[in-house]
């Protein structure tokens, strides 16, 4: 009987060490977790930047007269016309 008594307590021994080191990966990873999506949010605010650069950079080789980026100037300056016209109408309708 006291065999088994033993038994069973070395088995919660190994049980609660093996929550304890399962609790300190847990801690880890959400450390991890947490520092990866801080890291995925700065790229994320990197990226439009550097988007937003290039569109940038798109326009004013149109304004020097790059045909390729002139026809995106086109379509950008026809893109903001058309969303003037709704914005006119919405308040027309209104």
């Amino acid at each position: 009987m006291t065999g088994k008594i033993d038994k069973l307590k070395l088995k919660l021994d190994q049980l609660f060490k093996k929550i304890s080191s399962l609790e300190n990966e847990n801690k880890r990873l959400l450390k991890k977790t947490s520092t990866l999506s801080q890291l995925n949010i700065d790229l994320d605010i990197k990226t439009k930047e550097v988007e937003d650069h290039k569109k940038n950079l798109k326009l004013k080789s149109a304004f020097e007269g790059d045909e390729k980026d002139k026809q995106f100037l086109k379509n950008k300056i026809d893109y903001m016309i058309k969303e003037i016209d709704d914005c006119i109408n919405d308040i027309s309708t209104s």
